[in-house]
């Protein structure tokens, strides 16, 4: 079984897809460019070291949630609220990104 937060990042990959895939050709060029850049961060990401380490998980739980909103928006047609829950998501995967440097963790 794959470590949590490598379980985390395909669910989130998957959720940006989806809601790609919901949005379709109503899809704006900025929305289209953040989901992309998070699969593409994600996806790249999968080999590190810090998606299988527990300080991965509470991040990658945040980011989890914050993909399935955006789902959940784009399923319910709520273009309004996608904005927001855009700005969310890009701003817990700063916190992934940051956390993922790992400064100050020493392995014993």
């Amino acid at each position: 079984m794959p470590p949590k937060g490598i379980q985390n990042t395909d669910e989130i990959i998957t959720c940006c897809r989806d809601t790609e895939a919901i949005l379709g050709s109503d899809i704006e060029a900025d929305w289209k460019e953040v989901l992309e850049s998070v699969v593409e961060i994600l996806e790249g990401m999968k080999a590190k070291f810090f998606l299988k380490t527990n300080p991965a998980v509470p991040v990658t739980n945040a980011i989890k949630k914050s993909a399935a909103s955006l789902k959940e928006a784009a399923e319910a047609g709520e273009t309004a609220a996608i904005p927001s829950s855009l700005e969310k998501l890009r701003a817990d995967m700063e916190k992934l990104l940051k956390a993922a440097k790992m400064e100050g963790i020493i392995i014993t």
